[in-house]
């Protein structure tokens, strides 16, 4: 099994801990948010991105914009890591997705 982890830095693998921490049990119009549990899973290989169904990977990738576009205007909240996380994981995403549909 391929580690994503090794494409991440440790503090970019360490804000993913953090963001799932804080959104353990969070629910945002009555679902869970999940996005940072299943990325936490994949950068620490406890599951498989290929393992996971189309649906997560879009759950993630829509709950992961909807954060982001969430907290990017809150003068307190420092949305420069998530600023570069990003775009790292709707590639690695879309990249899953594309491969899926070959």
């Amino acid at each position: 099994m391929e580690s994503l982890g090794q494409y991440f830095l440790e503090e970019e693998i360490e804000e993913i801990s953090l963001l799932k921490e804080l959104c353990d049990g969070m629910l945002i119009d009555g679902k869970q948010v999940v996005c940072f549990e299943i990325l936490d899973d994949i950068l620490n290989s406890r599951c498989e991105i290929k393992k996971l169904s189309e649906a997560d990977l879009l759950v993630t990738l829509e709950q992961l914009k909807g954060f982001h576009a969430f907290w990017e205007d809150i003068e307190w909240y420092d949305n420069e890591k998530l600023r570069t996380l990003l775009p790292k994981f709707k590639k690695i995403i879309k990249q899953e997705w594309k491969a899926r549909k070959r």
